[in-house]
């Protein structure tokens, strides 16, 4: 894939020089002008580029600390500094990820102070800037107490260690990290069309960014420069934006959540998905929204109100809910439980494991099985003692 990707921007620059171009030194004239096409940003090296952008923010408190538990199971019991936090947005050559897909433009973001965010962005003008601008980029996010993005846990931190590893380097540890798409997910999924970050800045924080283009619109962006032009120069400006915008955003959203969290209270979020987070840290509040939810007619409350139940030793009122629970595998599972042990009815308990089986796999297969063989051996016993 790297070997095709090459072939491909040869390619591209072969086409775009002009076929009278007669001497090195007309070729070399060709390409200076694009490399100094950039202004606002510093060449570092031979096709990378580095800018820094301040600007205004709406008044943050950069002692915040964020608990770690509702970003992530593996930050049970982390409190994450705001002021340690690095927000991060990659821009590709695809969505693929593959080892042919390259980050072209890269954004880290940080407050530095209670009402200002400065972002540096890094861009590599051709192929060949690639090995400078990521061990720059390596070495400023081993720096940071924290990562934040968003889906950076299934595409923008692995094909930053792929790129790592492809240009030699060895990727950085980045052991705190929070993937704010997995947050609004549980807690927008079923209220907002999607949870796309756009959706999220338009629908939830009220924002709106302007002139933009799409994200798969991007990629073309910069084969399109390669190509040169002055078109080409300004159409990728919108690129830029588009990119310290996403992680502007994404630092916004951040500290809306952990502000949101402590009590419970998130815009527009859905009771349930809102609980599920809340429950790794602060089960009582959880609990609180739960109860509500369901007197409100929300059969989705159920299930994990009796998670919570029985973690608490509320056994009575775990298995109160169980005959509101849905005819899936774990309801019907349930069900059974209840017929045998609450209202002693062999009958019913193997008739609901029946139904249970039927649809279930795996473990719970397995489970419900064990279940038939013991309900039925207790079946057939008390048929012998009648």
């Amino acid at each position: 894939m790297a070997r095709d990707l090459r072939t491909r921007l040869a390619g591209i620059r072969s086409t775009s020089r002009t076929p009278h171009a007669s001497s090195q030194t007309d070729l070399s004239a060709k390409a200076e002008p694009r490399q100094r096409r950039l202004p606002g940003w510093n060449q570092i090296s031979p096709h990378f580029w580095m800018r820094q952008l301040d600007r205004a923010t709406c008044p943050v408190n950069l002692g915040l600390e964020v608990d770690g538990a509702p970003f992530s199971l593996r930050l049970q019991d982390a409190r994450l500094a705001l002021e340690g936090m690095c927000f991060f947005d990659l821009e590709t050559t695809g969505l693929s990820g593959g080892t042919g897909t390259v980050a072209f433009l890269a954004t880290l973001g940080r407050f530095t102070a209670m009402d200002n965010f400065s972002t540096s962005q890094y861009f590599m003008d051709d192929y060949p800037g690639e090995p400078a601008m990521i061990h720059r980029l390596a070495m400023d996010l081993s720096k940071a107490e924290s990562i934040v993005t968003y889906n950076g846990g299934s595409f923008d931190l692995p094909l930053f260690r792929t790129r790592c590893i492809m240009n030699g380097l060895r990727p950085p540890e980045l052991s705190r990290h929070l993937d704010l798409l997995t947050v609004a997910r549980r807690l927008w999924r079923v209220v907002l069309p999607d949870c796309s970050l756009g959706t999220i800045e338009r629908e939830i924080l009220s924002i709106d960014r302007g002139p933009d283009l799409p994200g798969s619109a991007i990629p073309e962006r910069w084969f399109s420069y390669l190509r040169g032009g002055k078109e080409a120069r300004e159409a990728l400006d919108l690129v830029f934006s588009h990119n310290d915008h996403d992680v502007r955003t994404l630092a916004l959203l951040l500290v809306m959540l952990a502000v949101g969290l402590v009590d419970g209270q998130v815009f527009k979020a859905d009771p349930v998905g809102l609980a599920v987070l809340l429950g790794r840290s602060s089960p009582e509040l959880a609990l609180g929204i739960l109860e509500a939810a369901l007197a409100n007619g929300e059969v989705r409350a159920i299930k994990p109100l009796m998670r919570i139940y029985w973690k608490a030793g509320r056994r009575q009122e775990r298995m109160s809910l169980v005959p509101q629970l849905p005819d899936d595998t774990y309801g019907l599972y349930m069900k059974s439980v209840h017929a045998e042990k609450l209202d002693r009815d062999l009958e019913s308990a193997i008739n609901l494991a029946d139904q249970a089986l039927a649809q279930a796999s795996g473990n719970m297969a397995i489970r419900l099985e064990q279940r038939l063989k013991r309900l039925r051996s207790l079946w057939e016993g008390n048929k012998t003692d009648g």
